[in-house]
């Protein structure tokens, strides 16, 4: 797997210290992980303060602070938000698709297609939402326009080219987990948006500190 598709579960202390956390698997030791990987993991939790005290039953030394999750690629950081047990639908898809950047067209799958569909049928500010903050690329919000509008116009081949269409981005585990964060998101709208905190706090030169190493499962 290209490290493009590689990630990192990281802490950070209300003072500043980063932490990354490092799973044993195979008698290797590693920090980076696919995305379904470490959702499959943090979906187990309700929020920071419970994965923190599970990780510190394990061993580890973790202060009061924040997960969230890194990607480097091309000298480039991307930072994720955490998603938790309140992503019911990410926990299932995560779990039948872990270490998989591809997701199975499965009846999960089928679940979430039709899901994700009666969500942008219902809200059609939350479907523009996650358009203007790039959750959802313009290729997906105009293929789920047209099954939206075929289906209501009873168009069967024309929605099944536009199922197809569909099929093609939301297969890709990335574009379910950036929909369901707009969708939490959207719910709180009026908050601050980790993606921004960490960018304009966390990451600039004065703050950030050496990453500290810790392992998970010795």
């Amino acid at each position: 797997m290209a490290n493009r598709y590689l990630y990192m579960l990281r802490h950070i202390s209300e003072k500043g210290q980063i932490t990354t956390i490092s799973f044993k698997e195979k008698e290797i030791i590693r920090d980076k992980f696919s995305l379904s990987f470490i959702d499959s993991f943090t979906t187990e939790y309700s929020n920071d303060k419970e994965l923190e005290d599970f990780l510190n039953s394990k061993g580890f030394n973790l202060e009061k602070g924040k997960f969230y999750i890194e990607n480097e690629y091309n000298k480039k950081n991307r930072i994720l938000a955490i998603a938790y047990s309140d992503r019911t639908y990410l926990k299932e898809i995560a779990r039948n698709n872990c270490n998989n950047s591809i997701v199975k067209k499965d009846i999960t799958y089928a679940k979430y297609f039709y899901h994700y569909i009666e969500l942008i049928k219902a809200d059609q500010n939350l479907f523009n939402y996650l358009k203007s903050y790039y959750y959802i690329n313009k290729s997906l919000a105009e293929a789920t326009s047209e099954y939206i509008f075929y289906t209501k116009n009873e168009m069967i081949e024309n929605i099944n080219i536009a199922k197809t269409k569909i099929n093609r981005y939301l297969t890709q585990y990335l574009t379910i987990r950036m929909i369901e964060i707009g969708i939490k998101k959207y719910k709180e709208k009026g908050k601050i948006d980790d993606k921004k905190y960490y960018s304009n706090k966390v990451f600039s030169k004065e703050k950030q500190k050496k990453p500290k190493q810790m392992r998970l499962f010795d």
